[in-house]
């Protein structure tokens, strides 16, 4: 019965909307298009209800059907391009200093609520000087603030 009711004051408040509109574009370019649009709406507007008690769809939707739940394999990808971008920021800080590198690795831990826990580093630089080496290690360090060992 509500349903009934709802349809009624519905179709009642569109009428009166689609008198005002046509009363508005009559002897304009645009009154067959309005009318033609405004016909449309209200068949659409009395033939839904209809439609939807007789067969039985209903329009109800539950917060949980709009769940986000992400997937392990866009966590993967989103952990690798973190650990890129870490290993180019190491990178680009050893060579500001003049220090290049053969090869950088990056390693990072995630908790369950997808937080960075720990991040640790193994560099391999093209010199083998044992200043350098200490040098490097006190950059990434101090400055970066990444556990490293380097090589």
């Amino acid at each position: 019965m509500e349903n009934i009711t709802l349809t009624a004051v519905s179709a009642v408040f569109l009428s009166a909307a689609a008198c005002i509109i046509d009363m508005l574009t009559s002897g304009t370019g645009m009154e067959k298009t309005v009318r033609y649009i405004l016909g449309l709406i209200v068949i659409c507007t009395l033939v839904m209800p209809v439609i939807t008690n007789v067969s039985g769809i209903k329009y109800e939707f539950d917060d949980n059907d709009f769940e986000y739940v992400p997937e392990k394999e866009f966590e993967d990808m989103q952990k690798n391009e973190i650990q890129k971008r870490i290993e180019l920021l190491i990178d680009e800080k050893l060579r500001s200093e003049g220090i290049y590198t053969n090869n950088i690795s990056v390693e990072t831990e995630v908790n369950d609520e997808n937080e960075i826990t720990s991040i640790r580093a193994d560099v391999r630089l093209s010199e083998r000087k044992e200043e350098t080496l200490l040098k490097a290690k006190n950059i990434i360090n101090e400055d970066l603030g990444i556990e490293c060992n380097v090589s």
